[in-house]
C-alpha cells in the first residue's frame, strides 16, 4: 500500500516528471523546467511526444514506457489544474503540494463547537533562541549572552478571546559560562518556569488578544483568503499590524504560517482547505522536501519569507502532514502568545511542535494554579471618532473602575481604521455584574458597538 509521502510524491512527480519528492533546496529552476515541458504539450499538439522540451532531457532513474498523446493531456490537465489561478502561470512542486494537501485537509473532520464554560486545549512543545532582559549600559557578557531554552506549553482559549497559558521549562542552554554568569547576577536571573497567566482581548474580529485568533470570520474562498492575507485585510489585528516588532511586518506567508500556528477559534476544514490553496498562489513559497520533526513525525516541509526586519529577511520553514495538510512542526517563527517567560527577554522561536490536536476541555480542566486568574466576565466596545486614548484611560480611572469590585482590569487597541480603538473592561470577580458595567459604558458617551458576555 502506497504511503502518504508515496502519494505527495507522485503529485511532485505529476508537476515535475524528472525529480522526485526529496528535493534539496528551492525549486524555481525545475519550476521553469516543468513549465518548458508543458508549454511545448500544449503547442505541439496531438503528435507531440510525451513531455517534449526543446533542451536535452537529463537521465531518469527509472525507464518510463511509451505513452498516448491521451496520457499526455492528462498530465497536462492535471499540472494545469495544479496552478494557483485559472492563468497560465509556471507551475511548481510546492503549489502541487499544497493544492494536494489542500484536498486532504478539507476531509479533516472539523474541531467541535465549543458550548457555555468549554475552552480550546492547545499544546507545544518549543525551542527558544532567548537572550536576557536588560535596559541601559550592561556589561559585553551580558549583552552577548544567549539561551537555548526547551519549554512544554499548554494555551486555552475560549469564545470570548480569553487566553491562559501555561509554561514548563524543561532545559536551558547557554552559549557561554560567562553568558549564563553574566545573566544569573542580573537583576532578572536566569530562565525559569514563569507563573501561568491569563489575559483577554476585546470581542469582535477589529483587535484580539494575541493568545488566540478568532478565524470564523475568514473567507473560505481561497482567492478572497489570498487577497486578504496579501493586503493585511483579514480583520485581525495581530495578522494585520502585528505589535510585537515596531519595525517588523508579516507577509502573506507569514500570515498563512500564523494561523497555521494557532491557537485559532471557529475554524473549519474548509478553511483550512482555502489556506493551503491560498498559499499554493503566493511567491516565493518552496518545496524543501520530506522532513522529520523534532518529535519524530514525518511530513513535507516548505519554506517562505515571513516578514522583514531592519531591512533583513525572515524565513520560516514548515512541515505538513501528508495525510491531512495539518502542521507538523514551524521553525524560525513569532508567536506572541508564546514568547513570555520570567527571565527572557528578546525571544525567537526556533521550532514548534504541536501536540496532537487541539482538545475541547470543561473549565473544571485549567489547572489550579490559574485558579483567580480567568477571566469570569468581559465587556468590550469601541470608541467613537475624537475620542483619544488619554481621554478614555481617565474616565476609566475616575469613573468606571472606582465602582467596580476588585480584580478588574480594563485596556484599549487600535483598530483598523486610524483613530479608532477597541477597549474592553474584564474582571475575575466571581458573579460579576456585567449588566452594570454595560451600562458605565452606555453612559459615558465614548463609545458605541456594546458588547458583553460571562465567562
Amino acid at each position: 500500500m502506497r504511503t502518504d509521502i508515496d502519494r505527495i510524491d507522485a503529485v511532485v512527480k505529476g508537476a515535475d516528471p524528472v525529480d522526485p519528492l526529496s528535493l534539496a533546496g528551492p525549486d524555481s529552476q525545475e519550476a521553469a523546467n516543468i513549465w518548458e515541458r508543458v508549454q511545448a504539450a500544449v503547442s505541439l499538439g496531438a503528435d507531440a511526444p510525451p513531455f517534449c522540451s526543446p533542451r536535452p532531457r537529463r537521465a531518469r532513474r527509472l525507464g518510463v514506457p511509451a505513452i498516448g498523446m491521451g496520457a499526455v493531456a492528462a498530465v497536462v490537465i492535471l499540472v494545469l489544474q495544479l496552478l494557483p489561478s485559472p492563468a497560465l502561470q509556471s507551475p511548481s512542486a510546492a503549489a502541487a503540494v499544497l493544492e494536494h494537501l489542500a484536498g486532504e485537509a478539507a476531509a479533516v473532520e472539523p474541531v467541535p463547537i465549543l458550548k457555555g464554560d468549554q475552552w480550546l486545549q492547545s499544546e507545544f512543545r518549543v525551542s527558544y533562541l532567548a537572550a536576557p532582559p536588560y535596559s541601559g549600559q550592561v556589561s559585553a557578557a551580558l549583552r552577548s549572552a544567549r539561551a537555548v531554552v526547551a519549554v512544554n506549553a499548554v494555551v486555552w482559549a475560549n469564545e470570548l478571546t480569553q487566553t491562559c497559558s501555561q509554561q514548563v521549562v524543561t532545559s536551558v542552554a547557554y552559549n557561554s559560562p560567562a553568558g549564563q554568569q553574566a545573566w544569573a547576577s542580573s537583576e532578572y536571573g536566569l530562565p525559569s518556569t514563569p507563573q501561568p497567566q491569563c489575559g483577554s482581548g476585546a470581542l469582535g474580529k477589529d483587535s484580539q488578544a494575541p493568545g488566540v485568533l478568532d478565524v470564523a470570520q475568514l473567507p473560505t474562498e481561497p482567492a478572497a483568503l489570498a487577497r486578504a492575507l496579501e493586503t493585511g485585510t483579514t480583520g485581525i489585528s495581530a495578522l494585520d499590524e502585528p505589535f510585537f516588532r515596531s519595525h517588523h511586518y508579516l507577509t502573506p506567508f507569514g500570515r498563512a504560517v500564523t494561523l497555521l500556528v494557532g491557537p485559532t477559534l471557529g475554524g473549519t476544514p474548509a478553511l483550512w482547505s482555502a489556506l493551503l490553496r491560498a498559499m499554493a498562489s503566493m511567491p516565493g513559497v518552496t518545496l524543501i522536501g520530506t522532513e522529520s520533526t523534532h518529535s519524530g513525525a514525518t511530513g513535507v516541509a516548505l519554506g517562505g519569507a515571513t516578514g522583514l526586519a531592519t531591512g533583513e529577511g525572515d524565513r520560516a520553514t514548515i512541515i505538513l502532514s501528508s495525510s491531512t495538510g495539518a502542521l507538523l512542526e514551524a521553525r524560525n517563527v513569532w508567536v506572541t502568545s508564546l514568547l513570555a517567560g520570567r527571565g527572557f527577554g528578546g525571544l525567537t522561536i526556533q521550532w514548534l511542535d504541536p501536540a496532537g490536536s487541539p482538545q475541547v476541555v470543561d473549565s473544571s480542566m485549567l489547572p489550579s494554579s490559574l485558579a483567580g486568574q480567568v477571566p469570569t466576565g468581559i465587556v468590550s466596545a469601541v470608541t467613537n471618532p475624537g475620542v483619544t486614548l488619554n481621554r478614555w484611560n481617565t474616565w476609566l480611572g475616575s469613573v468606571l473602575l472606582p465602582q467596580l469590585p476588585g480584580h478588574s482590569s480594563a485596556g484599549a487597541g487600535a483598530t483598523s481604521a486610524p483613530g479608532v480603538y477597541d477597549v474592553s473592561v474584564v474582571t475575575v470577580t466571581p458573579d460579576p455584574d456585567i449588566a452594570r458595567i454595560k451600562r458605565l459604558f452606555q453612559e459615558s458617551g465614548l463609545v458605541h458597538g456594546i458588547r458583553s458576555a460571562m465567562g
